[in-house]
């Protein structure tokens, strides 16, 4: 369910209202940080009259700031790139240069494994999975230099 400002306001006198917005507008002045912080920084700025309670009226009025929330999340790392090469015997290369590959994702008793098979050599693997996301699936370069 949507709640609106004017909604949550229904509830506290208009001289409760005012120290709520005025809580919010040193949210803003004071760089956004978060609310836990504010709580604790708001009594030591000199000269203000926003106490702790009216940062409490404040969050239950205004809520969380979607503005601020947007830009503090931070990007996570990506993993390393590792390339496994594997040396084939040139036997087997020569053999079976030309290979076929299908692969599937299937899922067994809402458990996800990638399933292949090779159409020239027949060989079949199956590989259990964690989940369906792109890191989770990785695919095996064949060094096909030799």
């Amino acid at each position: 369910m949507l709640q609106t400002v004017k909604v949550n306001i229904e509830g506290y006198t208009d001289r409760e209202v005012a120290r709520a917005r005025r809580a919010h507008e040193l949210y803003h002045i004071i760089d956004a940080p978060d609310m836990r912080l504010m709580k604790q920084v708001s009594p030591w700025i000199t000269n203000s009259p926003v106490t702790t309670e009216n940062t409490n009226i404040a969050i239950k009025i205004f809520g969380p700031d979607v503005d601020t929330a947007k830009g503090k999340g931070t990007r996570q790392k990506s993993k390393e790139i590792i390339d496994d090469y594997i040396e084939i015997p040139s036997q087997l290369y020569e053999r079976n240069n030309c290979v076929i590959l299908c692969i599937d994702i299937m899922y067994i008793n809402k458990c996800i494994f990638l399933t292949g098979i090779d159409k020239s050599i027949r060989h079949r693997s199956c590989i259990p999975l964690n989940s369906r996301r792109g890191e989770e699936i990785t695919v095996i370069k064949i060094n096909s230099s030799t």
